[in-house]
């Protein structure tokens, strides 16, 4: 008898940007009272790649898994303004300002 193959289930980035960057790397190091630098910026770097592709989707992906994510938690929010650069930076600036989110609404200072 022959060997049937499970049909190959493909890589979802939203999954992956929550399941296994949001939510077990990015939030805990976030929310330690001393962040570690060098995992945020090689986390937060990886991010910026995904996002600087020209596809709608990774980028979409980029934006709504991660980024739209940071403000709903001041903590959070505040220990990434360092560690967020170019256009990463520049569109969660823009975010700030089109929700008025308190306190931001002139969006992020620049480095």
């Amino acid at each position: 008898m022959e060997r049937r193959r499970q049909p190959t289930r493909g890589l979802d980035l939203w999954e992956i940007l929550l399941e296994i960057l949001m939510w077990p790397v990015l939030q805990p190091a976030l929310a330690r009272g001393e962040p570690d630098g060098e995992l945020l910026r090689r986390c937060f770097g990886f991010v910026k790649d995904i996002y600087d592709e020209s596809s709608q989707h990774r980028s979409g992906a980029v934006y709504f898994q991660i980024m739209e994510s940071l403000p709903d938690d001041r903590l959070y929010f505040k220990s990434a303004i360092p560690y967020l650069r170019g256009p990463v930076r520049e569109g969660v600036s823009s975010m700030l300002k089109y929700y008025e989110v308190e306190g931001c609404g002139d969006g992020l200072p620049p480095l």
